[in-house]
């Protein structure tokens, strides 16, 4: 493209950055100038169209007449050069040295100001004779060069062939000194020279600490290899070389460095190139993001709860001189106060008028849900809390749509089931550990007989009716042994699984009721939630006979192990107090608002998972050899040897199972037990996961029956 470089530049990029338009105006106020470029400067550079950046360019150029271009031809140019400065093709090496920046970088607006004002007249808008003999910038670009530029290459070219031919020796020691010999010569005439006691003198100028960028500083100084192209370790040359001048390099970046001496390894995102012109977003730095998140909290837009169960955690780090310090950290859990969950519950449902209009005040029941986990190689202790659909205090899904018809259709009970974090912090597996939580919740269960007022006034009184979650997750909330001969909460031995009478005469005792047991002996006073978690374990003959004794039973010429046997018969698996009890035993499910809670014996979601699991495993050793191969490929096909199976895929391989069973069933391949099974199996999955229009008393029955045949 035959025009000045300046022009170039200044055309396509500087009429429309915004740090060179501001830079130009702080320099004409500076001046005392009023050729200012646009008194108000955007924050973007597309928000400046072609008029305005034409305007721009001829407040730059205003008093260099050779620089001028007419409208039209502004407009047509302006696209061309962009494409031009910014399409890689049309740089050499497709720019992976940096050849773009090293042009616009020369060309910039800024160097434009600091020529002399009888250079700046010298240069014209089209074949500009300045830039022709400019050989800099036809080493980086791809195109052909101008007739001048190639004289140029040509004459240089003549010259090293003269030298060539009138070498006697064509080794490379001898080239060496014939290019020292002419060096000077041009170095004179041209009045520059080569810098590196530049570099040198200004690398040594510098205080130590500094933060140095060696890859600027080798464009800075134009390294470049053999090829005369800059190299992509063009910052280790240079590091290497005031190395091997006797610069003290490792007195620079020391915020960079381990021990004061090895750097920090810095991984690269790999780039992911999806197709051509599709580009990716890039994700924000942990620093930025950081400093976004603490201006959210600042601001009060961000609300992450109210700290509580502080812990302390030990670690050691590694210094910059080397030396391996403790440190001790206390991190918080973080918990949205109960009262403040159930006001927003309120108001949400409230604005999008699921409510009944028919009582000034309803009584909604609540859930919570509790699991332990591992993130990040560290455990998290949650809890979420969600309320219960109800058709007496809720609308249906056809009576919202009838209340509301130019409302989209939605799913009423699934938005009211929709869990909120209650709960979050670090915590071990221990009873001991997560029983730090307990005092905080029982804080926010006192505060429920307040009632949450919504917005058109109406009172809702919230009851905390029900805990879910996995069997250790119960076991907690309640109390009980994890694992042993006591590991259900019901109270049945796991002996008698299997006897359907035990199991029909044993009845779910209440949290009260459990707490009246524990307290029945001598030994609940010894309890203690830090030191003494589970006071039945590790006694003494004459501690169990004084414990059994004061429970009234029958201890006459008993042996230790049966005086054990009797104990652990008589707590049935009762260890320790419900984990609400535990911060204060004088407390009772009336004072704390728990006359209605109830904690699941059972839980859809992950037993489910187990049976269905272990039916797809054992199944085919119980069939026939004609059929038991075609079982083995649906249980490789199906479960095989993933190490966890997701509920929702365990609950498709039953129906799976069920309608393979039927099949093989009509052929006459398996008998009406395994078909039962399979059937019995996958209508308590629909039961246990049907919807509030679709659950009656009767599916209660239903269920009831189909546990029975289940293990048939």
């Amino acid at each position: 493209m035959n025009m000045c470089n300046y022009a170039k530049v200044i055309l396509a990029r500087s009429t429309k950055d915004p740090d060179n338009l501001k830079w130009w105006n702080n320099k004409q106020v500076e001046n005392s100038k009023e050729n200012s470029i646009y008194t108000t400067v955007p924050n973007h550079s597309q928000n400046i169209n072609v008029f305005q950046r034409y305007n721009n360019y001829h407040v730059i150029m205003n008093k260099y007449p050779k620089m001028y271009i007419p409208l039209a031809e502004f407009k047509s140019r302006v696209p061309r050069v962009q494409i031009y400065l910014t399409k890689t093709k049309y740089w050499k090496n497709c720019n992976k040295s940096g050849e773009k920046t090293l042009f616009i970088e020369k060309y910039n607006l800024k160097n434009w100001c600091k020529l002399s004002e009888i250079e700046r007249k010298g240069h014209q808008q089209n074949d500009c004779n300045i830039c022709k003999s400019d050989a800099f910038h036809t080493s980086l670009h791809a195109a052909s060069a101008p007739q001048t530029t190639n004289d140029i290459d040509q004459l240089c070219t003549q010259l090293t062939t003269t030298v060539c031919n009138t070498s006697k020796t064509n080794n490379d020691g001898k080239m060496i000194k014939v290019v020292k010999t002419i060096v000077p010569y041009i170095e004179k005439k041209t009045g520059s020279n080569f810098t590196d006691k530049k570099f040198i003198n200004e690398i040594k100028s510098l205080p130590a600490k500094s933060n140095i960028n060696w890859t600027e500083l080798s464009r800075k100084y134009q390294v470049k290899n053999s090829y005369h192209k800059f190299p992509l370790n063009g910052g280790q040359v240079l590091y290497q070389f005031a190395k091997s001048e006797g610069v003290e390099v490792n007195k620079f970046n020391e915020t960079k460095r381990i021990s004061g001496r090895d750097y920090f390894r810095r991984v690269r995102r790999a780039k992911h190139i999806l197709c051509k012109r599709l580009s990716t977003p890039t994700p924000r730095p942990a620093k930025q993001l950081k400093k976004e998140v603490r201006e959210l909290l600042q601001t009060g837009d961000l609300d992450i709860g109210v700290a509580v169960a502080p812990k302390v955690f030990k670690s050691n780090n590694i210094t910059t001189t080397g030396e391996l310090v403790e440190k001790i950290v206390t991190v918080y859990g973080r918990k949205f106060p109960l009262h403040q969950l159930c006001q927003k519950l309120t108001n949400e449902q409230s604005e999008m008028g699921f409510f009944r209009a028919s009582a000034n005040t309803i009584h909604r029941h609540l859930k919570l849900w509790h699991d332990h986990s591992g993130i990040l190689s560290r455990p998290y202790f949650l809890i979420m809390v969600s309320c219960l659909f109800d058709e007496n205090i809720y609308l249906t899904n056809e009576e919202y749509t009838e209340k509301y018809p130019d409302q989209k259709a939605i799913d009423v009970q699934s938005i009211v089931e929709k869990p909120k974090l209650y709960i979050f912090g670090q915590s071990k597996s221990s009873d001991s550990d997560q029983m730090s939580y307990s005092t905080t919740r029982v804080e926010d269960l006192k505060d429920l007989s307040t009632p949450s007022i919504a917005p058109d006034g109406l009172k809702v009184y919230d009851i905390v009716r029900i805990f879910t979650g996995d069997n250790p997750a119960r076991q907690f909330e309640c109390g009980q042994q994890r694992g042993g001969n006591y590991r259900c909460i019901c109270g049945l031995a796991a002996v008698n699984h299997s006897n359907f009478e035990a199991a029909f005469i044993q009845k779910t005792q209440s949290l009260q009721q459990r707490l009246d047991l524990f307290k029945a002996g001598t030994l609940w006073k010894t309890f203690n939630m830090q030191n003494n978690i589970n006071p039945f374990v590790n006694l003494t003959k004459e501690t169990l006979t004084d414990e059994l004794d004061y429970r009234n039973l029958d201890i006459y010429n008993l042996k230790k192990p049966e005086l054990k046997t009797l104990l652990t018969e008589t707590l049935h698996g009762i260890q320790r107090p419900p984990a609400l009890f535990c911060p204060n035993f004088d407390n009772t499910c009336t004072t704390e608002n728990l006359e209605q809670y109830e904690i699941s014996n059972c839980e859809p979601l992950h037993d489910i998972v187990n049976v269905v699991q272990n039916l797809i495993t054992e199944l085919p050793y119980h069939l026939d050899d004609n059929i038991q191969k075609e079982y083995l490929r649906f249980f490789e096909v199906t479960v095989g040897d993933k190490n966890e199976l997701k509920a929702s895929n365990a609950r498709l391989y039953a129906i799976k199972l069920a309608h393979f069973t039927n099949m093989n069933y009509e052929n006459g391949l398996v008998n009406a037990d395994i078909l039962t099974i399979c059937n019995s199996l996958v209508e308590i999955i629909t039961i246990c996961y049907s919807r509030s229009n679709e659950r009656t008393q009767k599916q209660v029955l239903r269920l009831y029956n189909q546990c029975f045949l289940l293990p048939f």
